[in-house]
This record gives C-alpha cells, sequence and structure tokens, in this order.
C-alpha cells in the first residue's frame, strides 16, 4: 500500500536525509542529527494492560528492551501505569471495549501528544456480546486518532487468532481490519498464533507469547522505520508493502 507523509510522525525521527519533504527531487544527505525521543502510546484492554504476565508489563516489557537495544530513544506514554520496568506507561484498560476507548481517547492524545500508538483492541467485544461491528468500531477508533493527531502512526496488531473458542470470530475480525489498512491508514501488524499453553487462561498470554507480541510490533517498526526513512541521496515520504 502507499500512504502520504504527511500523517507519518515518524519522519521527526527518521529524517537522516535532512531533506524537505515536500520535495520530490533527489537532494544532497547533511549529516545525521541526534536521534530524537519517539513517543509510542499502547492502547487497548487487559492485554496491553499486562494481565497475566509475571511482570505486570505483558508485552510492552519486552518491547522496550528491543527498542533500547538497537539504541532508540523511546518514550512509552499513557495516563495508566503498571509493570516492573523503567517505563510503565501506557493506555491499556482492563475490560475496555473499542467504543469504550474511542470516548476517551481525545483526552489521551491531547495529554500525551503520542508519536505512534500500538493498538490491540476487540477481544473484548467479540468475547462478550458485541461482536456485530466491532471492526467498524474498531475503524472508527483509528480516524479519531488521525482527527486528533494527524501525524501520528498508527499500528494495528490483529487479535490473537488461537483464542480459545473464538478462532472463527476472530479470524472474520482480522480479514476486515487488514483488509482497510490502507483506507484508514495505519500499518496491520500480524499476531502470533499462540498454542494453548502460551494462553493459560484461554484470553491473556504468558511471558512467552508476550515476548511473541513484542517481537512482532518491533519488526513492524523496523521495516516501516527502514521504508519511511529517506534514501541516502533522496527525499522520499511515501512507502510501499
Amino acid at each position: 500500500m502507499r500512504q502520504h507523509a504527511g500523517w507519518l510522525a515518524l519522519a521527526a525521527l527518521l529524517a537522516i536525509a535532512g531533506c524537505d519533504p515536500s520535495t520530490p527531487a533527489p537532494c544532497e544527505a547533511s549529516p545525521e542529527p541526534p536521534k530524537q525521543i519517539l513517543r509510542i502510546m499502547p492502547l487497548g484492554d487487559s492485554i496491553t494492560a499486562g494481565g497475566g504476565s509475571s511482570t505486570g508489563a505483558g508485552y510492552r516489557l519486552p518491547l522496550w528492551d528491543l527498542l533500547t537495544a538497537r539504541g532508540e530513544q523511546v518514550d512509552f506514554v499513557g495516563s495508566a501505569r503498571s509493570g516492573t520496568f523503567a517505563d510503565p506507561d501506557h493506555e491499556g484498560h482492563s475490560g475496555y471495549m473499542v467504543n469504550e476507548l474511542r470516548a476517551r481517547i481525545d483526552d489521551w492524545i491531547a495529554a500525551a501528544h503520542p508519536d505512534v500508538i500500538l493498538l490491540h483492541a476487540g477481544i473484548n467485544d467479540v468475547k462478550y456480546g458485541e461482536r456485530d461491528g466491532a471492526e467498524d468500531r474498531l475503524l472508527a477508533l483509528v480516524d479519531r486518532i488521525h482527527t486528533d493527531k494527524p501525524d501520528a502512526i498508527v499500528y494495528v496488531m490483529g487479535l490473537i487468532p488461537t483464542t480459545g473458542g473464538l478462532e472463527g470470530q476472530t479470524a472474520a475480525f482480522n480479514a476486515v481490519t487488514r483488509d482497510a489498512a490502507a483506507s484508514h491508514r495505519f500499518f496491520w501488524v500480524e499476531p502470533p498464533a499462540l498454542t494453548a499453553d502460551e494462553l493459560p487462561d484461554r484470553l491473556h498470554p504468558n511471558d512467552a507469547s508476550y515476548q511473541r507480541m513484542a517481537n512482532a510490533f518491533s519488526g513492524a517498526l523496523v521495516r516501516t522505520s527502514a521504508e519511511e526513512s529517506a534514501p541516502p541521496r533522496g527525499c522520499s515520504w511515501t512507502t510501499s508493502s
């Protein structure tokens, strides 16, 4: 898919070529500036909060480790805090359905000013009786994020496809959401297919499977960072995938 650069907040972090993103013509590279801090908002329900993990941080701790080990300057942001590590801020709210996130997203974005949003939500809609229209509600949430902060980059990880008893529902949700990535301006992140042992309560991942979620988010960030950073002698800020 091809995305217009105007909504890519990573431009601020990744403008290593020192180019005007509005200029399509090649230009000479300037020295690489110091890395800027990337403000990342993990957004979702109890899985984002870290339910079922021994650290209380879920995927956020291993993701933070992966990013900082690469030398990235990151700051997790949000009104909630949980997990035994140095940067436990997030917007993961146990039991929340998508519309509950939508009802509060304006205030959260205004307070935190995220550059990147990692969204994983919808399983409560699917599991607890609001299955119909769950995908539309998620896409409306993404659209609202772009209204609140047009230059934010949104990554949407699909629902865990092997969630016990919900395999058909999660597959349908993921298919619709994945196909809407281009039109709603987000990057799709394929969720890991966890085993029953990795979902001990049939809903929340354990530490090993949270690591797999972190790997998926980290891999998506690496790929899009490489695609969106300007080439050494150019000013292209579009991508295809």
